[in-house]
């Protein structure tokens, strides 16, 4: 469906939250013993604390883009039982996660750019083996920093089917920001064109200029695919995650971008 109109909001807490069950808070950790490291990660976006966690222990920077659910196998109802519905869609959902658990060399045996490529391989590996939602592909950019980005490229349709993706954040862009417009200003023309690139919506998940403070200069990219100006706006603003997630409670249903240390 076509949108009329594409707009980016700084956004300071989700409200389908407020309706949701009460659970431990995901996260994933890396146990390092000899040369072998132990990836385990559990929650509803397992693939995105795995991609975290990997990218710390490897010392690299990272961007990743959540795959939007078609089939109502892959979304879960956490709606709380002691909240009261104002209408059928004023409920909250999250996507169907699990447990995802990985070995792969130690990065402090070798941090090289072909182990990392093994290690998210094993991971990815093992996420799509478990029959999680979506399935994914990465790139590897080596520089200062090397960004790690991973991607959907096929989700399960309404039918049961697999469907190819057109990744938002592969969505070819280009900005022509004012020599006086400020970094945060910047992401937000950026997360515009994304949207009006691949006509979704997407919203700031994060507190207002965040990590934007103090004379940051204008991103080294201002052209190309979505991705690899997020990278640019990432690295001025001193980032070394990012995360582009789907939220598909009913009242919502939009991708939220949002940037981790």
């Amino acid at each position: 469906m076509i949108k009329v109109m594409h707009r980016v909001l700084a956004v300071l807490a989700f409200p389908a939250l407020l309706r949701a069950q009460a659970s431990q808070a995901p996260g994933g950790a890396i146990k390092i013993v000899g040369d072998i490291a132990r990836l385990h990660v559990t929650g509803p976006r397992a693939l995105a604390d795995a991609i975290y966690a990997t990218s710390r222990a490897f010392n690299v920077s990272a961007g990743f883009e959540e795959v939007k659910p078609l089939s109502p196998h892959d979304i879960l109802d956490v709606t709380s039982p002691k909240y009261v519905p104002a209408s059928k869609d004023d409920r909250a959902f999250k996507p169907r996660g699990g447990t995802v658990d990985v070995s792969f060399k130690s990065p402090a045996i070798a941090a090289r750019t072909e182990d990392l490529r093994t290690a998210v391989t094993a991971l990815l590996n093992e996420y799509h083996r478990l029959g999680l939602p979506g399935r994914y592909a990465f790139e590897i950019t080596s520089g200062s920093p090397t960004w790690l980005y991973v991607y959907p490229v096929e989700v399960t349709g309404p039918s049961g089917h697999p469907v190819k993706v057109a990744p938002v954040s592969r969505a070819a862009i280009e900005l022509t920001p004012r020599d006086d417009e400020k970094p945060f200003d910047i992401l937000l023309d950026a997360l515009n064109a994304a949207a009006g690139a691949s006509n979704d919506s997407i919203k700031y998940g994060g507190m207002l200029g965040l990590g934007f403070q103090g004379g940051l200069t204008k991103p080294a990219v201002l052209s190309g695919p979505a991705y690899v100006i997020f990278n640019a706006i990432s690295d001025a603003a001193g980032r070394h995650f990012w995360a582009l997630l789907y939220e598909p409670s009913p009242s919502w249903k939009n991708y939220f971008f949002s940037f981790q240390e």
